[in-house]
């Protein structure tokens, strides 16, 4: 087992023993000095491997107390969607536009974005997403080519990306992490989105990941802030505005 990769394969474990049970909802995992033992690895690894559970949503890690398993029918409840699907919740008729579409090799950028070598190569992916025939993103979509072999032949105008990557590839997305700032726009991105020379946008930078933790897609999302609102619900109040009874 590579040294770089213990934290992920211990993370994994951890994972599965809280999805069978072994560990339930407000449970307190064991403390660190014990998963090392159990292990054979080293503080270090044990903490990395913590984060990366806090991080995709089943514990929680609480300063001197330890880390607790959070409840995962909350967690499920907070549904990883492609945008045709969110759209379709809303009663919108989606469709897309294929801008371009191509098999390449990744730029510095991308490789550190998604962790893949030079030499990997990925699905460039350029589209316009339209919502009831008026266009509110605009997708730029970086693929791992080697987990979707083929994508060229599927109609992306019509169907939706993750819906080919459950039911052709047998792929399941199972994290995924948003980052989402505001920024002003402007030439083609601001004439198909505001029907202006420039102006501001919602810009999202999705990464989306497998069950082993591997970067399946990275997608920047252009949205017009006028048609497009992105919600995020928090579900605990900082310490320091709690109230102790």
């Amino acid at each position: 087992m590579a040294t770089e990769t213990k934290y992920v394969k211990i993370a994994s474990i951890i994972r599965k023993d809280v999805e069978d049970g072994v560990y339930k909802p407000g449970d307190r995992l064991p403390v660190e000095r014990e998963l090392q033992d159990h292990f054979q690895v080293s503080k270090m690894t044990i903490r990395h491997a913590l984060q990366l559970l806090q991080q995709q949503g089943v514990i929680r890690i609480e300063r001197s107390r330890g880390a607790f398993v959070i409840d995962l029918q909350i967690q499920r409840s907070k549904e990883i969607l492609g945008l045709t699907e969110l759209l379709e919740r809303k009663g919108l008729k989606s469709h897309s536009k294929v801008v371009h579409l191509d098999r390449i090799s990744p730029d510095r950028q991308i490789q550190e974005m998604m962790n893949i070598k030079e030499d990997d190569e990925i699905y460039y992916l350029h589209r316009i997403r339209y919502a009831d025939d008026e266009a509110i993103a605009i997708e730029y979509s970086y693929i791992n080519a080697k987990y979707c072999p083929g994508l060229e032949m599927f109609n992306l105008e019509e169907f939706s990306l993750y819906d080919i990557f459950y039911e052709h590839y047998k792929m399941h997305i199972a994290w995924a992490k948003d980052e989402i700032s505001a920024d002003n726009i402007r030439g083609e991105d601001a004439k198909i989105l505001l029907q202006a020379k420039s102006g501001p946008a919602l810009i999202v930078h999705n990464t989306a990941y497998d069950t082993d933790d591997t970067s399946i897609e990275f997608t920047r999302t252009i949205y017009n802030y006028k048609t497009f609102t992105y919600q995020v619900i928090s579900t605990e109040t900082s310490k320091k505005y709690r109230r102790h009874f």
